[in-house]
């Protein structure tokens, strides 16, 4: 499996780490992971995180948290 195509791409919303607000980024996942940016535009978007998917824990039913959105992996 290549690691470098991208199998999906988009826009999602992902909860900060500090700051507990909702942001909208641009995703793109691979096999092995999840990388997100601020900004959709290939050629003036900044790099702002990398999820490795093997370290991932799925969520089978998740709950709604206080802002109403749910969350699906971990």
């Amino acid at each position: 499996v290549d690691d470098d195509v991208i199998l999906k791409s988009g826009n999602l919303y992902k909860q900060g780490g500090s700051v507990k607000n909702w942001k909208q980024r641009y995703f793109e996942l691979t096999a092995f992971k999840l990388t997100y940016f601020e900004g959709a535009d290939p050629t003036n978007r900044k790099w702002k995180g990398t999820i490795p998917l093997d370290q991932a824990n799925l969520i089978s039913n998740p709950s709604s948290s206080s802002s109403g959105r749910r969350p699906v992996f971990q």
